[in-house]
């Protein structure tokens, strides 16, 4: 696959520096509920890189699948544009971000994933890619749907212990 998509394997630290960054700017619209358990994210140690990259989606966020209504049934993904080779957790955890633990439960078991930290690291990606999308949703004009959905996010991503 090396030769039809490159490689994007950022270390988890820098996923973390980014999420800081972001969240410096949209801090005041994360409801006040959340900001001390996104603060408390953001100065925790990332997780360690997973064991190796696997060709992947890379922005599986729900914008991308189609979904039968009636069976909900997944009958495709757009956009490949971004596909790589990466931490397969980055795309469950957009799975995670946009749909929620259930999701994610369903997409782990059916054993395609066989990796004890997967579960840790989507959680990871899943909060850092909310900020980023809490963001977009502020910042680009028209996408409010995208601060909207992430503030449901936060719900079940930044919980108390």
């Amino acid at each position: 696959m090396a030769g039809l998509a490159g490689v994007d394997d950022d270390p988890p630290s820098a996923w973390l520096a980014e999420a800081a960054e972001v969240y410096g700017r949209i801090e005041a619209a994360v409801p006040a509920t959340y900001r001390p358990l996104v603060e408390t994210f953001l100065h925790a140690e990332p997780p360690a890189r997973g064991d190796a990259v696997v060709f992947s989606h890379n922005d599986l966020g729900i914008e991308h699948v189609l979904v039968d209504a009636a069976t909900l049934a997944v009958r495709g993904v757009l956009d490949w544009s971004d596909a790589a080779l990466t931490d397969p957790a980055v795309d469950l955890g957009l799975v995670l971000r946009d749909l929620g633990p259930a999701a994610l439960e369903a997409a782990l078991a059916t054993g395609a994933f066989r990796t004890g930290s997967l579960r840790e690291r989507a959680e990871f990606y899943a909060r850092c890619s909310v900020l980023e999308d809490l963001a977009y949703g502020l910042e680009a004009p028209g996408a409010s749907r995208y601060a909207e959905k992430s503030r449901d996010s936060l719900s079940w991503l930044f919980t108390p212990a």
